[in-house]
């Protein structure tokens, strides 16, 4: 993993915290992103627990 990689793959995880994408928890994406081993499979699974966390909100919301 070179040292630009790791410098970018922290930037991606950094925004998509700070856009509440990803949890604050996660801690395999960076390393993932950084080594290029990250699958389309993982990005399906993180937009699905976003999506099912906005809903779970929006149901709690309107109770």
């Amino acid at each position: 993993m070179s040292d630009n990689n790791t410098i970018v793959a922290k930037e991606i995880v950094k925004q998509l915290k700070a856009e509440k994408l990803i949890a604050d928890e996660e801690i395999n994406l960076e390393s993932k992103i950084a080594n290029g081993t990250i699958r389309e499979i993982d990005w399906k699974v993180i937009i699905e627990n976003q999506i099912i966390n906005a809903e779970k909100k929006t149901k709690g919301e309107t109770e």
